[in-house]
């Protein structure tokens, strides 16, 4: 697809949402330089045009943008900070972090959202060269840094009513486990209702769906259960397995069974939590999430005296 058509497709879609290009591109880049795409006189950054089909609701897989030698570099350092983070390899998650900073400009607010919020996961460095977490207000502070990078008027009480990215909805992810972490449970339940509430009333790709539901459904049943409302546990918990095995994104599969698990045990429906503790087993025991086995190896021998 040309630029032309690139751009067309993002204002013709833009339009058909009801979108002024402010609306769009708020936080994003300035309104000149979607016009100027729009009207195909201007090539987007990778990073950019990602994020401006996602708040169109646009698969961006569908879509190709051209990409130089630099942007090859950035694209390729992301997806191994990615990598490291994913197999506990902090210190060279940090390593890369620190070379993509070096790399991009003071501009790219999108990868500079990036840096903040994988810093916030991943921790800092000690005295003594080791990695260490960020206390909860801290990592708080990195991501709201974060997400006003591109939403500059973020407000915690109107998720809703924002168009978002998929890192954007991570971020505020993250942040509502801060809030958990720091006791303040109910803040983050609300906060995930209003994710949810976003996933199913804005326009957003299945792609974007099958990344951001299961990762909303899993924290925001856990939290409902500590809470003691398992009715309502098991409905959202449902509402993530079943966009995992739709969308074949088994990553949250094994925590989603074991949250209807735990809730059905609460509300003393054993047999049908011991079938989902064992499906939950298999499915960390195929994702090969083998930490997570153990434990529930644990919890099942304890809880009803079966052994897996």
């Amino acid at each position: 697809m040309n630029s032309y058509n690139l751009g067309y497709y993002i204002k013709k879609r833009r339009t058909e949402l009801k979108m002024t290009q402010e609306d769009l591109c708020f936080g994003l880049c300035e309104t000149c330089t979607l016009s100027r795409i729009e009207s195909g006189k201007q090539d987007p950054e990778r990073s950019l045009l990602t994020v401006l089909l996602q708040r169109l609701g646009l698969p961006e897989e569908y879509y190709f943008a051209p990409i130089n030698k630099k942007e090859l570099e950035t694209f390729q350092l992301r997806n191994e900070i990615i990598a490291c983070n994913t197999h506990n390899d902090p210190h060279g998650a940090l390593q890369r972090l620190d070379r993509l900073e070096q790399l991009i400009s003071s501009k790219n607010t999108i990868l500079h959202q990036f840096i903040l919020r994988s810093r916030s996961i991943i921790g800092k460095l000690d005295e003594n060269g080791n990695v260490v977490p960020y206390d909860y207000l801290s990592k708080r502070e990195l991501l709201l840094k974060a997400i006003r990078l591109t939403v500059p008027k973020f407000n915690l009480d109107n998720v809703a009513k924002t168009p978002l990215s998929t890192d954007e909805v991570k971020i505020i992810n993250q942040l509502a486990i801060t809030y958990s972490e720091n006791g303040e449970r109910r803040r983050a339940i609300e906060m995930y209702r209003q994710l949810l509430e976003y996933t199913n009333q804005r326009y957003i790709s299945t792609e974007q769906i099958s990344i951001t539901l299961p990762i909303i459904a899993y924290n925001y049943s856990r939290l409902l259960g500590l809470e003691g409302r398992y009715e309502e546990e098991i409905e959202i918990a449902e509402k993530g397995r079943k966009c995992c095995v739709q969308y074949n994104k088994c990553q949250n599969l094994g925590g989603l069974l074991l949250n209807i698990a735990c809730a059905l045990h609460e509300l003393e429906k054993n047999e049908e939590s011991k079938e989902k503790v064992i499906e939950s087993y298999y499915a960390y025991k195929l994702t090969e999430n083998f930490s997570s086995c153990e434990t529930l190896k644990k919890y099942a021998k304890e809880t009803f005296g079966i052994s897996l």
